[in-house]
């Protein structure tokens, strides 16, 4: 009995599956999972990180409060309950019914800036890419972690939003970084981009970040992550 606890929970230290039933994703990495669904009308939303679960029946984790000034996407029809503005979006943009900040914001010739993707395809792959011309962290062995892309498509723009995951596994970490890739048959501008975006539960966070100077590097801090931009 021992030595199968010990190896279902090896099995879920590195682990990215796609649940096809549920259209979730699901990482674990360590003892944290990270969970994912494709919503209504292929939207991606965000439904779950933190300490490791084991359930896959997570939808009830999504929240669907909603206000009557929260606009809903044609995709909803007449259905209130499904507003971008209310919902924890995977990756947020801007101009198609979420006034809250979005992670990405495009312009394409004709002077429109609402961008709307939705889900395309994925592919989970051994190890981490490399991030060309950037400073990342790296693997020894691709058997160290694993990956996950996403693709979203904004079909007006032509536009191809992957979202890059990469769960390690030994370690409770999850890197992520996004690429957009242009194609269409026209030009656009991209006129914000972020490398993320996570929606948070509750109030009970503290933000750890590092500073320092010469010599006198890598001093820790901790805040408390308020209601506010960061």
């Amino acid at each position: 009995a021992m030595r199968e606890k010990s190896t279902e929970k090896g099995k879920r230290k590195m682990a990215i599956r796609f649940i096809e039933d549920k259209k979730l994703f699901r990482l674990d990495a360590g003892d944290t999972t990270y969970i994912m669904q494709i919503g209504e009308a292929d939207f991606l939303k965000h439904v779950y990180y933190g300490a490791h679960i084991s359930d896959d029946d997570t939808a009830y984790l999504v929240s669907y409060i909603g206000e009557p000034f929260h606009p809903n996407p044609i995709e909803a029809g007449l259905t209130r309950r499904f507003s971008l503005d209310a919902q924890p979006q995977e990756y947020s943009v801007n101009g198609v019914g979420d006034f809250r900040i979005s992670a990405l914001s495009i312009r394409d010739k004709t002077g429109c800036s609402a961008t709307k993707i939705i889900y395309k395809g994925y592919r989970i792959i051994d190890g981490k890419p490399e991030l060309d011309g950037m400073p990342s962290t790296y693997l020894n062995d691709d058997s160290e972690a694993k990956t996950l892309e996403i693709d979203l498509e904004d079909r007006d723009s032509g536009a191809v939003v992957t979202l890059v995951y990469t769960a390690f596994e030994k370690l409770s970490v999850i890197t992520r970084h996004a690429r957009i890739k242009n194609c269409g048959d026209a030009s656009f501008n991209i006129e914000s981009a972020h490398s993320l975006c996570l929606d948070f539960y509750g109030d009970d966070f503290e933000l750890i970040h590092l500073y320092g100077k010469w010599a006198a590097e890598r001093f820790v801090e901790r805040v408390p992550l308020t209601h506010a931009i960061t």
